[in-house]
């Protein structure tokens, strides 16, 4: 599991040619937001909300019952990515800006990757660290990461790849998850050259 804090990108469109041959390709937000009712019990309110970062977040409620702890699967696909023909996947790297209700105890359950729309390869949750009360990014993943499982660019350019995100918390009472902004970012190697693609998802 790799978990870090990141701050904040600046969005940019076009290509950039970086120094050693790096491009950066991007950056999008999703096309398709959705709660996902296949686990968990507590819904995502308007997770339309997640298509731009705009400090209007996506929240999960949990009604206080100690049987219903976790939430449905928030869940970002069509990022847009474009990757060329011939590149080969190295990494991914998954960011979450996230926070909980101040006294609450909330924590991640699920953060997996998206294949055609099955879900795949490790779940790099952090199911022991509880969020803060803070609006901050979380990363995932790693640039030399794949997540347990091979990837082609046919795969990240898939309308349907993306990512699922679950919260959970082991309070008997009422506690608030929210997220304000997903991003994705894959980085390949084309032609002896490393490249980057950014694309990201608001929530």
């Amino acid at each position: 599991m790799a978990r870090t804090q990141a701050t904040s990108r600046t969005q940019a469109t076009g290509r950039l040619q970086l120094g050693g041959g790096a491009t950066s390709q991007g950056a999008n937000n999703p096309g398709t937001m959705a709660d996902d009712a296949t686990v968990g019990v507590n819904l995502w309110n308007t997770p339309d909300n997640a298509k731009v970062e705009d400090g209007v977040l996506t929240i999960a409620v949990g009604d206080g019952d100690p049987n219903n702890l976790d939430t449905h699967y928030l869940k970002a696909t069509n990022f847009g990515f474009s990757i060329p023909t011939g590149a080969t996947i190295d990494g991914i790297i998954v960011e979450v800006k996230r926070r909980c209700t101040t006294g609450n105890t909330v924590h991640d359950k699920v953060v997996s990757l998206l294949k055609a729309g099955s879900i795949v390869g490790d779940n790099k949750a952090d199911t022991v660290t509880n969020w803060t009360n803070v609006l901050t990014y979380i990363t995932y993943g790693a640039a030399d990461n794949l997540w347990g499982i091979s990837w082609n660019r046919d795969d990240i350019n898939n309308t349907n790849f993306g990512i699922v995100f679950t919260a959970s918390s082991p309070i008997a009472s009422v506690q608030y998850a929210r997220v304000d902004h997903i991003r994705i970012t894959v980085y390949y190697t084309e032609g002896g050259n490393r490249l980057q693609a950014t694309n990201r998802v608001s929530v």
